[in-house]
């Protein structure tokens, strides 16, 4: 079975305002997608975003894959609303969350961040030390009288699956057809196709995690629909073999994604399912 592939990276940054020291702001920073971050990309319920809570802590230890939250907490919020978009130079889909801590709440001295799905301490989708402009782990001090603001970005960078023979039988007789994908440059980039960092769980199957890569399944059902099919993606059902449903996060998006050649031809008497297959990685920096 052939394999789309994603590699996933994060960056982050923070802004220190509202008191007499006036605006601090410290440069971007690279972060980790944990471990239990890829699975819950691909496992978890349909439509759940992995961008929800923004935390702060004060402990320095190393970011390890397996970490599940901060190690220290200190405050945790909600993020407001996200941004996204497609960088044409650097080839890859970003989303970009702000998260606000007003006065006092992030009071203390930072030294860690955390980004996850749950307001808990064991739901981090990724973790960072705060580091200096030569990357080393520091700590900053945010006053009583100072607001936190810290932006977190993911990025995507995609790799469709080659073009390949599908063999299945009909009614027992062997049978084969040539599945073909549009390239990346074909697919769209807008803010609900490749344009995206791929906040979104699809609700599939783990199949495997080892050594930093992960893979996922996701199963599609067609059952009334009739005629030649194409593979279809969109936000939901459709009448004219869409595979719908939560999947723009992990898989891209588009109306004739996928074409079969020849095509396969489905009536109402028999039941075809499809599966799909994504393979995750971290994005070496």
């Amino acid at each position: 079975m052939r394999e789309h592939r994603a590699e996933l990276a994060g960056r982050v940054k923070l802004q220190i305002g509202g008191g007499e020291r006036g605006v601090i702001d410290y440069p971007w920073q690279d972060n980790m997608i944990l471990d239990q971050g890829f699975i819950r990309l691909i496992t978890g319920s349909g439509t759940s975003s992995v961008l929800i809570y923004i935390g702060v802590g004060s402990s320095s230890q190393t970011v390890e894959p397996t970490d599940v939250g901060l190690i220290a907490p200190i405050a945790r919020v909600s993020r407001g609303s996200s941004e996204r978009g497609w960088d044409e130079g650097g080839g890859f889909g970003w989303t970009r969350a702000k998260a606000t801590f007003a006065n006092g709440l992030a009071a203390g001295n930072i030294s860690e961040l955390a980004a996850g799905w749950g307001n808990n301490n064991t739901s981090a989708f990724a973790r960072a030390l705060v580091r200096d402009e030569l990357g080393n782990p520091t700590t900053i001090t945010v006053l009583a009288g100072e607001t936190l603001i810290v932006t977190w970005e993911w990025r995507k960078w995609w790799t469709v699956a080659d073009t390949h023979v599908l063999e299945f039988d009909v009614y027992g007789v062997a049978t084969s057809t040539t599945v073909t994908y549009k390239p990346v440059s074909e697919l769209p980039k807008d803010n609900r196709g490749l344009g995206s960092g791929g906040e979104t769980a699809i609700g599939g199957s783990l199949i495997s995690s080892n050594e930093g890569v992960f893979i996922g399944e996701f199963k599609k059902t067609y059952t009334e629909l009739e005629g030649n099919l194409e593979i279809t993606y969109a936000t939901s059902e459709g009448d004219n073999g869409s595979g719908g449903g939560p999947i723009g996060g992990v898989f891209p998006r588009d109306p004739r994604y996928a074409t079969f050649t020849p095509p396969i031809e489905k009536t109402d008497q028999f039941k075809l399912e499809i599966y799909h297959r994504i393979r995750l990685t971290r994005r070496a920096p």
